[in-house]
C-alpha cells in the first residue's frame, strides 16, 4: 500500500513537471496550525505577472471508485489549500486520471492533465517563503551528509550559499529551479536560516536578530566606512550592506578562519556591495580607522601575552577588543559590540577600561540582553561607544521581547540614535 501511494505521488509529480511547474512540494500544510488539513502536492511556478507562487494544489487518490464519497473530503481540503496558498488551479489525481474542482469546490470534472504553467521562471518576493525554500534545501543537503560530516548543517549552509549567484538586476539565482529573488531578501533569508541551523559550537555566525539589532543601533550613514574585526561568516557586514544607505562607504573586515573568510566574502558579494574582507588576525593586525565598527569579539579568550593599552597592560581579549574598537573610531563614529557582561563589574584591567572609556569617549548604551547566542547560555550585552564628548549612558536590561524593544521608532531606539 505504501509503495502504491508512492507510485501515485511519482506519477502526479511527473505530470506536473511536464506541464512546466518547476517546484513541487509534498505534504504542504495549510496555514492555521497542526489541525488544518494537508495538501498532498503544491506545484509552484510563475504566473502571468512573473511572480513565483503556488499555482496548483493536488489531492491524490490511489483508486477511483464510482460514487467515491472521499471526493467530498478532497474538495474540502482543496478549498482550504486554495484559501491558504492562493492556488488558482485545484486538482484531484485519482487512478491515473486528473479532475479539476470548480470555483465553488462543489464538483470535479475530468481534464487531460495539469494545465500548462504560465511561466517557467519567476520572481519570489515573499520573505517567509524564500526562507522556507532555503531551509528545505539545507535539510536535504544535511541529510545527505549525515554520518559523513561532523557538522552537516554548517556544510549544507555553506553549499547552499555557494550555489547562489547575483545578476546585474540585483536578483539572486539558485534558490530553487525556476526561482529568482531579490538578492537583499535572499541574504536576509540565508542569515535567518543560518541562525536556525548553525552548529552551536560555531563561533562564525551571529544570530540574525542580533545582527539586525546591531545594524539598527549602529546607524551607518551615506559615505561611512564599516569595519568588523572578527567578521566570522560576515553576518554583521551583510546585515549592514542590505539595510544601510545606497551610498554606504567601504565595508571591511578581518577573519582568521579560511572557511569563514570564504563564506563572508561570498555573502557580502551576494548583497551587491564591494568589501575589503581579508584573512587576518585582529589580535595582531592593525585596525583601519572607521566610521562604524560592528562586531562580536570572541568570548572568554586571552591574548598570548600582555599588551600595552592607554589604561593598563591586559591579556583579556574582551577588554582589548573594546578598547581597540574605541581607538579605531573616527571622530563622530560609533562602535556596537556584543560582549559578556563581566567587564562592566570586574576589577583590574576591566575597571581601568571603564574609567578610560568614561573619560575619553561617550559610552552611549549598555543594553543587557537575554541569552541570545548559541555559543553560551549566559546573558550578554550590547555596548554602544561613540567617539564624542563623554556624556550620559542609556542603561537597559531587556527580556525575551528585546527585539521589539530595540526596533526602529521605539523609545529605546530613539534614546540610542546617533547624534549628528
Amino acid at each position: 500500500m505504501v509503495q502504491e501511494r508512492s507510485s501515485v505521488y511519482e506519477r502526479a509529480i511527473r505530470d506536473l513537471l511536464t506541464a512546466g511547474y518547476s517546484h513541487v512540494e509534498r505534504e504542504s500544510r495549510a496555514a492555521g496550525g497542526a489541525n488544518t488539513p494537508r495538501s498532498d502536492l503544491i506545484a509552484w511556478g510563475a504566473g502571468i505577472d512573473g511572480e513565483f507562487r503556488p499555482q496548483v494544489s493536488v489531492e491524490l487518490k490511489a483508486r477511483r471508485r464510482s460514487g467515491d464519497v472521499s471526493f467530498s473530503l478532497a474538495l474540502s481540503v482543496l478549498a482550504a489549500s486554495a484559501a491558504s496558498f492562493g492556488t488558482p488551479v485545484n486538482l484531484v489525481y485519482a487512478d491515473g486520471e486528473w479532475l479539476q474542482a470548480d470555483p465553488g469546490f462543489i464538483n470535479l470534472h475530468p481534464i487531460d492533465g495539469p494545465p500548462e504553467c504560465p511561466g517557467a521562471v519567476g520572481i519570489l518576493r515573499d520573505p517567509a517563503v524564500l526562507q522556507q525554500f532555503l531551509e528545505a534545501k539545507v535539510w536535504r543537503l544535511a541529510d545527505e551528509k549525515r554520518g559523513r560530516s561532523e557538522a552537516p548543517f554548517q556544510e549544507a549552509l555553506i553549499e547552499v550559499l555557494a550555489n547562489l549567484t547575483r545578476d546585474d538586476e540585483g536578483l539572486a539565482h539558485g534558490t530553487a529551479p525556476g526561482v529568482t529573488a531579490p538578492a537583499d531578501a535572499t541574504v536576509r533569508a540565508w542569515l535567518r536560516v543560518a541562525s536556525a541551523f548553525m552548529d552551536k559550537r560555531s563561533e562564525s555566525s551571529t544570530p540574525a536578530t542580533v545582527a539586525e539589532a546591531m545594524t539598527i543601533i549602529a546607524g551607518a550613514r551615506s559615505g561611512e566606512s564599516v569595519f568588523d574585526p572578527f567578521a566570522g561568516f560576515g553576518g554583521l557586514l551583510a546585515s549592514v550592506s542590505v539595510s544601510g544607505p545606497p551610498e554606504l562607504g567601504q565595508l571591511a573586515g578581518h577573519e582568521i578562519s579560511p572557511t569563514a573568510f570564504e563564506v563572508a566574502t561570498k555573502l557580502v558579494a551576494l548583497s551587491g556591495r564591494e568589501a575589503n574582507i581579508v584573512r587576518a588576525d585582529s589580535r595582531v593586525e592593525p585596525w583601519p580607522a572607521s566610521d562604524v565598527i560592528v562586531s562580536v569579539p570572541p568570548f572568554g579568550m586571552r591574548l598570548d601575552e600582555h599588551i600595552e593599552l592607554p589604561f593598563a597592560r591586559v591579556r583579556e581579549l574582551e577588554v582589548a577588543a573594546i578598547a581597540w574598537s574605541a581607538m579605531a573610531l573616527k571622530p563622530g563614529g560609533r562602535a556596537v559590540l556584543l560582549t559578556p557582561r563581566g567587564w562592566t563589574f570586574r576589577s583590574g584591567s576591566a575597571a581601568s577600561l571603564r574609567s578610560w572609556l568614561a573619560s575619553e569617549y561617550r559610552v552611549s548604551g549598555l543594553i543587557g540582553l537575554p541569552a541570545v547566542s548559541p555559543l553560551t547560555g549566559i546573558p550578554l550585552m550590547l555596548v554602544v561607544i561613540d567617539h564624542a564628548t563623554p556624556g550620559a549612558t542609556v542603561v537597559a536590561n531587556l527580556a525575551e521581547d528585546w527585539v521589539e524593544q530595540v526596533a526602529p521608532g521605539t523609545e529605546l531606539s530613539q534614546a540610542l540614535r546617533r547624534q549628528p
